[in-house]
C-alpha cells in the first residue's frame, strides 16, 4: 500500500478551498467551511498517527534496552562467574562491576 502524504493532501485541500468562491452571507454553510472541517480531521489523524509511531518506536527501544539489561543480570547471576575462583569463567566483584558499568554505559549511549 502506498504511503499517504497527509501534509500534501492537506495543502492540496487548502489550495482548493482558497480557490473556491465563498458566499460571505452563508459562510457557515459554504464549501470553504466544509473544507476546513475536512482539513481539521486530516490534521488530527496525521497528529495521532505521528504520536502512535513515536510510541511504537519508544516501546521498541525500551524492549531492546530491557532485553540487554536482562542479559546483563543473567551474566551477573550466573554462578560460574562467582563460585570457583580457579575457573576460567570466574570474575571478581571488581571485574563484574566493571563489565556491568561498561555495558550499562553502552546501553545508555545507544539510546540517547
Amino acid at each position: 500500500m502506498e504511503n499517504i502524504d497527509f501534509i500534501q493532501i492537506i495543502n492540496d485541500l487548502r489550495n482548493l478551498r482558497d480557490q473556491t468562491p465563498c458566499d460571505k452571507d452563508s459562510h457557515g454553510h459554504c464549501g470553504c467551511e466544509q473544507f476546513d472541517v475536512i482539513i481539521d480531521k486530516l490534521d488530527e489523524k496525521q497528529t495521532l498517527m505521528h504520536m502512535h509511531h513515536e510510541h511504537v518506536a519508544l516501546m521498541s527501544g525500551m524492549n531492546s534496552m530491557i532485553l540487554k539489561i536482562s542479559f546483563l543480570i543473567d551474566m551477573v547471576e550466573d554462578k560460574k562467574h562467582s563460585e570457583d575462583d580457579t575457573s576460567e569463567h570466574y570474575l571478581s566483584d571488581g571485574e563484574t562491576l566493571d563489565i556491568v558499568i561498561d555495558k550499562l554505559k553502552l546501553i545508555i549511549n545507544k539510546n540517547k
